[in-house]
């Protein structure tokens, strides 16, 4: 990431002009005491690092199987958590299956076989942008201003007073983030199950039935 004297050199070789009070001129050089080398000693900000981490992931898994002569069984469970490497962002999932045969007299055999998974995903996805590339949350990680010490306390104010907010929608990534609500979260059942009867030898009936049940339920704010 830039430091304060990069990022200030780039953004008046950027814009040359002055005869506004949005030209970087004006914004970062006419405040008192601020000359270009006083940038040199400025305080950095690192939006990089306040806003990706470390994240954990936790996976476990439990499967049983056994029987006898007339029935047979399999059953497992799955859990996954995982923090996204983006603050305020995870993703988790619960997963259960089970399998059963089961001989009912000489006659009849019956099964089951269900599947159940439930997954929650909290956070906003790195390239998610609406009607401009500016609100895509990266843009105002790489693009912010990366230096303390002006009027407006950047690191916990949402908006930058010298970013034009016309058509350029950055915002403090890390305020952004941390108020953000983006919550979805799905419920997914498979099962079927089915019978058999021995009419004859080499005759057999058999009967099966099943259900598939998505929900799916999001919300953000």
């Amino acid at each position: 990431m830039m430091s304060p004297y990069d990022f200030v050199v780039q953004q008046l070789e950027r814009d040359t002009t002055t005869n506004n009070t949005s030209n970087p001129t004006y914004v970062y050089l006419t405040r008192p005491g601020r000359t270009l080398d006083y940038y040199k000693t400025a305080k950095a900000i690192d939006w990089q690092n306040q806003v990706l981490r470390t994240a954990p992931m936790q996976d476990y898994t439990l499967s049983l199987t056994g029987g006898s002569q007339n029935t047979k069984y399999a059953i497992s469970g799955n859990l996954l958590n995982q923090d996204g490497i983006i603050i305020n962002s995870n993703y988790s999932r619960y997963q259960g299956r089970m399998s059963l045969d089961q001989n009912i007299g000489k006659k009849f055999r019956a099964g089951l076989n269900t599947n159940y998974a439930f997954t929650k995903q909290t956070g906003i996805a790195p390239s998610q942008s609406t009607n401009s590339a500016t609100t895509n949350i990266m843009y105002s990680v790489w693009g912010y201003r990366p230096i303390e010490g002006y009027e407006v306390d950047i690191l916990n104010e949402l908006f930058d007073e010298d970013v034009p907010g016309a058509n350029d929608y950055r915002v403090n990534p890390v305020v952004n983030l941390n108020n953000l609500h983006r919550l979805q979260k799905i419920k997914n059942l498979y099962a079927n199950a089915y019978i058999e009867y021995n009419i004859l030898p080499g005759l057999k009936f058999r009967t099966s039935g099943g259900i598939t049940s998505y929900n799916r339920t999001s919300g953000s704010f």
